[in-house]
């Protein structure tokens, strides 16, 4: 996938999450980026609001259908937001090794380090 260009400018480069780590419904289509604020167009797509905003300021199509728009609004997709917002959630819990909900993991990660301390 090749990320759009705006109107013959250089292509936003992609962030450092790589694509296969991310759901590729997470990414905007502009820039292939996780998405942070999306945003639905008048045909139904999702793009992050910056990139279609920077897009419509020198185009009048939408980016993935060519389809002429009669209306640029943009309309924030909360439900997306909140999936995105509970992937990156769950993502940085794994690194840590906790998971939501277990309120036992930093209590006994707590407990080993307080016994590591008393054996010294």
């Amino acid at each position: 996938n090749t990320p759009l260009t705006l109107g013959g400018h250089r292509p936003l480069q992609p962030s450092s999450h790589a694509a296969e780590e991310v759901p590729s419904q997470y990414l905007c289509p502009i820039s292939m980026e996780l998405m942070v604020d999306p945003v639905l167009t008048s045909t139904g797509q999702c793009y992050e609001r910056d990139n279609i905003q920077k897009w419509f300021a020198i185009n009048a199509v939408d980016p993935l259908t060519g389809t002429r728009l009669h209306s640029k609004m943009l309309v924030p997709n909360h439900p997306l937001r909140q999936l995105i917002e509970a992937w990156k959630a769950n993502r940085r819990a794994d690194e840590t090794g906790e998971t939501r909900g277990d309120e036992g993991v930093a209590e006994e990660r707590e407990k080993r380090g307080a016994m590591r301390a008393w054996r010294k």
